[in-house]
């Protein structure tokens, strides 16, 4: 930045006046004092936001001095903060930084928005011309993309890239190419082409991987995902990759996700159990809250324990089970394990009123749930109120097919009929 430099010369000129003879010493001071008067006005009133005041301050340094640094810096400030006198200062500019590749940025920029395409691409390739290097070639490309100059633009992007692998030409490239030239094998290939030989940056994995996810090249799409993880170290990642094998039901490439990157541990314990792995359920569940404190891993090791041993469950689990149950559920105002601690106390006679309690605690949540009402209905068949119970199974909404198939639902339905039948 252009204040930068000007700070430094105001330093410089306070150390050369020590080098000058006595009558030199003092018609330098007498300049020099006011030149850093000026550059240290003009700093202040652009730090206090008199923006205005600011160019005027540098536009007299400029006269003063001929410094073409002050005149840009004012030039800088009006063209940043939109101010009116941008124009007036800008002409300035044109006439004395023709040869100012900063200047000559602004210029363009000033072209563009007037809509002076071609002016503006003469003006980039006298950039190019001046300095040679990776930032004008790309300035130059993008003003010629603009006005539909594609092969032009194509290349000078490309002699950009091949500067520096900068990643802001290669994308602009294979955008190009993906959404102007309809060549998506281009694109895939110099994307994949800087990925192997520099390494995935996130812009660049993520562009390709939106094309190999828009081709179903789902083995690529996920190889690409891993590479962003393992670069950003973004869980945002894992995340794609995982709600794309469940989508697909792969529960096995899902565990496996999980498992590499010890990531969403509640999520692969439930995914042992979906899949009945229920010691491994109940190994991870018990590390993890040894690890955590989490009460919910308690939890969790205490549903899949009890779902490893039914129905013949014995009397030593089931005491474990309800020990890890009660030192974790009322802590966790969660209603999947009030549910299932509920039913626990319910079904095995354990505790059939403080069951149906934490049945209805899950019910405040989720009143139209099937599991909790059929919980509910076994709880009053437990406390042989069996039309109540019939009235709570009743309430369960005739649609819910797939809950109809469960074999514990038509056993408690059976064992309510016939109960409501003897009387």
């Amino acid at each position: 930045m252009y204040r930068c430099k000007i700070i430094v010369k105001l330093i410089f000129c306070l150390l050369l006046s020590l080098k000058l003879n006595a009558k030199s010493f003092e018609e330098k001071m007498k300049f020099d004092q006011q030149e850093n008067f000026l550059i240290l006005k003009a700093l202040f009133l652009d730090k206090e936001l008199k923006h205005q005041e600011s160019v005027e301050t540098y536009k007299k340094l400029y006269n003063l001095t001929k410094n073409q640094e002050y005149l840009l810096e004012g030039l800088l400030i009006a063209y940043e903060k939109n101010l009116p006198s941008f124009v007036e200062i800008f002409k300035l500019g044109d006439k004395n930084l023709q040869n100012s590749v900063e200047f000559l940025k602004i210029k363009i920029n000033h072209l563009v928005n007037i809509n002076k395409l071609s002016q503006s691409l003469e003006v980039a390739k006298k950039i190019v011309a001046l300095e040679k290097n990776s930032e004008n070639y790309h300035i130059l490309g993008s003003i010629q993309e603009y006005m539909g100059l594609n092969s032009s633009a194509l290349q000078n992007y490309k002699i950009s890239y091949e500067m520096d692998k900068n990643q802001d030409s290669l994308l602009k490239m294979a955008k190009m190419f993906l959404y102007k030239l309809n060549d998506e094998k281009s694109a895939i290939e110099i994307l994949e082409t800087h990925r192997r030989l520099n390494g995935c940056t996130q812009a660049i994995c993520t562009v390709l991987a939106d094309i190999y996810q828009q081709n179903k090249n789902y083995p690529s799409m996920i190889e690409i995902y891993q590479d962003l993880y393992e670069v950003t170290k973004k869980t945002v990642f894992l995340d794609y990759i995982l709600e794309f094998y469940l989508y697909f039901k792969d529960t096995k490439r899902a565990k496996k996700i999980l498992e590499k990157y010890n990531y969403q541990n509640k999520i692969l314990i439930e995914l042992y159990g979906y899949d009945n792995e229920f010691d491994k359920a109940i190994k991870k569940a018990n590390e993890s809250f040894k690890n955590t404190n989490d009460l919910e891993f308690l939890a969790l090791e205490a549903m899949y324990l009890y779902e490893k041993n039914i129905p013949n469950i014995s009397d030593n689990d089931l005491k474990e089970v309800v020990d890890k149950f009660s030192k974790s559920v009322p802590n966790l105002d969660m209603d999947i394990y009030d549910n299932f601690y509920g039913y626990v106390l319910i079904d095995h006679n354990i505790d059939i009123n403080k069951g149906m309690e934490f049945v209805n605690k899950a019910l405040l949540k989720q009143p139209n749930s099937p599991f909790y009402l059929d919980s509910l209905a076994w709880g009053y068949y437990k406390l042989n109120d069996c039309k109540k119970a019939y009235e709570v199974i009743k309430n369960i909404n005739p649609n819910e097919n797939n809950f109809f198939e469960h074999l514990d639902f038509k056993e408690h339905m059976n064992a309510i009929n016939e109960c409501l039948n003897k009387k």
